[in-house]
């Protein structure tokens, strides 16, 4: 990872890091003055005790976070809620999961020619302060993902991801999309986010969902909808121009009552390929990945 000077592009340092953020190589000023390492939050002057030179701590704005350690420096703040491991860093997966605030880390990946998943059991707490004190209002999961990867997909397997517990189509999903989902050329995947409130002096009157897409193309995705649930299932409908990877990641962020309280990080890799050169032979490959 390099240091790089905003105004020249000049590479000012450059560090190496071990899998859990321990700093491998950094060499002399700037690179010890530079506040944001490793997992792009502060590091902290202060030291625990027998650790190397160089801060130790980096601040996640609920907990500090050891890299020498590997694991936070106090106990989760719900303590098994959060798993029986008090003090686990993204259940011990830093390479592929991330942790916001310090307070959880979930990821999972999905690839298939055809697949509706429903097995998931993490869930995330969702807190907010009244009152001076911390309350969690309820829970968010994963309850659905789905990649299509098949150029030819068989009628009606879609219908178990956008159809609810009764098999009606949820109200607000649009019209035209659920019409791209159904194609049989169709090459993408979705996900189902749902929040389900719990007992609390605090409720939230208002919740729903809201996205922006992170990459290729930063911006909105689509607008505040108050729902408990939210259905995303972007695609593509083949045949493409050109074989070649896409990649497409999005920020699904869950509001209560005006504020953004968790972001849901996933998305998916498209990569089409014509191993005879014709599009007549074309595969596909689609592969999901969500993170909270």
């Amino acid at each position: 990872m390099d240091l790089v000077d905003a105004g020249t592009a000049a590479v000012l340092a450059t560090y190496e890091y071990g899998p859990f953020g321990n700093t491998l190589v950094a060499p002399d000023p700037p690179a010890d003055t530079n506040p944001i390492r490793f997992p792009t939050k502060p590091a902290e002057a202060a030291r625990l005790p027998g650790s190397a030179a160089g801060p130790d701590l980096y601040y996640y704005g609920r907990r500090y976070y050891s890299p020498g350690l590997g694991r936070w420096t106090s106990r989760d703040p719900i303590g098994e809620d959060g798993g029986i491991n008090l003090q686990a860093f993204v259940r011990n997966s830093a390479l592929g999961s991330f942790d916001a605030v310090g307070l959880y880390g979930y990821n999972t990946s999905l690839t298939d020619s055809n697949d509706v998943e429903t097995r998931f059991s993490n869930s995330r707490p969702i807190w907010r302060t009244c009152s001076g004190r911390t309350v969690r209002v309820g829970d968010i999961a994963l309850v659905k993902a789905y990649v299509d990867a098949n150029l030819t997909t068989p009628a009606g397997w879609v219908e178990p991801f956008i159809t609810d517990a009764s098999g009606a189509i949820p109200g607000g999903l649009p019209g035209g999309q659920i019409g791209e989902l159904r194609n049989p050329t169709y090459l993408g995947a979705g996900i189902v986010m749902r929040f389900t409130p719990s007992a609390s002096c605090c409720p939230c009157v208002h919740s729903g969902w809201q996205q922006r897409m992170v990459a290729p193309t930063p911006g909105p995705d689509y607008a505040y909808r108050e729902t408990a649930s939210a259905y995303d299932f972007p695609g593509t409908i083949y045949p493409l121009a050109t074989a070649g990877s896409a990649t497409h990641t999005y920020a699904l962020e869950f509001v209560c009552d005006g504020e953004v309280r968790a972001s849901v990080s996933w998305g998916y890799t498209t990569t089409i390929t014509y191993p005879h050169g014709a599009a007549t032979t074309a595969s596909a490959t689609v592969d999901l990945f969500v993170s909270y």
